[in-house]
């Protein structure tokens, strides 16, 4: 019996130590998905590289395979990654808030609704 409280016990510790994540939703356009988060709207800006995800911050839809990170060195008001883990072919997208104006030197986005 102790030993079934005890591994009762690891079990309860365990699951009430993960990382809390904000769910996000996904916002469907003629041109692309965008994500909401609370009042902001980010918008696809350019593909990027796994090198450049910080920490995990959120999930779209519920879908735990679905993730958004951090972007390392940008704040996370303004620019997020969107890395979907389907184990095809994955790569990050960088996604810019749709009001934000200043972009740092030497991004470019070939998408038109970021011009």
């Amino acid at each position: 019996m102790k030993k079934f409280l005890f591994l009762m016990s690891i079990l309860f510790l365990c699951s009430c130590g993960g990382t809390d994540l904000t769910d996000m939703t996904s916002v469907d356009t003629e041109d692309y998905r965008a994500i909401e988060w609370e009042d902001r709207i980010y918008v696809p800006y350019s593909p990027a590289e796994k090198s450049d995800m910080g920490k995990q911050i959120g999930i779209v839809n519920g879908d735990k395979n679905d993730g958004i990170y951090e972007a390392k060195d940008l704040p996370a008001e303004e620019w997020i990654m969107s890395y979907y883990r389907s184990g095809e072919m994955d790569s990050p997208m960088l996604f810019k808030e749709e009001n934000t104006t200043d972009i740092p030197h030497g991004f470019t986005s070939e998408y038109p609704w970021n011009n």
